[in-house]
């Protein structure tokens, strides 16, 4: 998804950020953007999604046996089940999750061109606004808490909004496309009956992330650029050049995505009960391409006897 520049939404006087002054927010909380991240990180390490694997698994279980007889994988599983894990960790109060998604869903069709009405764009960034404030206030989770440390003064009401929209905007559809990349690799190759192994080859094979965007930060750290220089670097390229290398589908070091455990476990998760379930029989996914993503959009499947 992508900024237009000459794309603005004026929706309300005084310091009421737009749709786009929003999201852009998340990068002028702090001087330092990295004490963000790294208060943010502790939320969604390993050790922490690890705490909610079995009720996860569970959840999935009964969501896929409930499942009509034919149909899509993303629609009617992935995408919901990948909305309510990520809500839970970030611990959103259920009774805020509708009203969550509905502003989410607005915050991305704003940043992919679609034009919003002014009313419209008024309640996405006040519900933000209203879901961080509460978050915060149940205190039901390690982001909870950060959210806390970060925006601790009543002033920074726009600032937990912006933290809140960026994480749940930028985690909803990586999290979906990884997890259908793994269980289409999990029904489809005997050979990686392990949903870990499932869950790597979809990150090499097909990351969410197109790229990763860098600064060279001296003359020739990066391919010969030189110092400040914008880079691009293909993800699925370098995994290619590289096969038995690291995977970069999440980015490396400081700059990973802070949800890549988290994606990781909800994906492996999915491809772990869907080859395991007898008599279910999942199609090739339909994906595109956008600026800066792999989306998956449709994988169908079918019970058969």
């Amino acid at each position: 998804m992508t900024m237009q520049p000459d794309q603005v939404l004026s929706t309300a006087p005084g310091d009421v950020p737009d749709l786009f002054g929003l999201m852009a927010r998340w990068y002028s909380v702090r001087p330092d953007h990295a004490e963000i991240s790294a208060r943010l990180r502790r939320a969604f390490t390993p050790r922490q999604m690890e705490r909610h694997r079995s009720e996860f698994t569970v959840r999935f279980q009964d969501r896929l046996s409930n499942l009509p007889p034919e149909g899509d994988l993303v629609k009617q599983l992935l995408r919901p089940f990948c909305d309510e894990v990520l809500l839970h960790q970030l611990g959103v109060p259920v009774r805020l999750w509708d009203d969550a998604l509905r502003a989410a869903v607005l915050l991305e069709m704003a940043l992919d061109g679609v034009p919003i009405k002014a009313k419209v764009a008024t309640w996405t960034v006040h519900m933000m606004a209203d879901v961080a404030a509460e978050t915060m206030t149940a205190g039901m989770s390690p982001f909870a808490e950060s959210l806390q440390e970060i925006c601790a003064h009543p002033s920074q009401r726009w600032d937990a909004a912006a933290i809140l929209s960026q994480v749940l905007v930028a985690g909803r559809t990586p999290t979906v496309s990884l997890a259908a990349a793994a269980c289409e690799v999990a029904a489809h190759r005997a050979g990686d009956d392990d949903a870990l192994s499932a869950v790597a080859r979809a990150e090499f094979e097909t990351p969410p992330f197109r790229y990763l965007r860098r600064t060279a930060t001296r003359e020739g750290a990066v391919a010969g650029c030189p110092a400040g220089a914008a880079v691009s670097i293909d993800i699925r390229a370098l995994h290619e050049a590289e096969p038995a290398g690291r995977s970069h589908a999440f980015g490396i070091g400081t700059h990973r995505c802070l949800g890549s455990a988290l994606a990781r476990m909800t994906a492996a998760i999915a491809a772990a009960a869907v080859s395991e379930t007898a008599g279910l029989s999942v199609g090739s996914a339909t994906r595109r391409r956008t600026d800066d993503m792999h989306l998956t959009d449709c994988l169908p499947y079918r019970r058969v006897p």
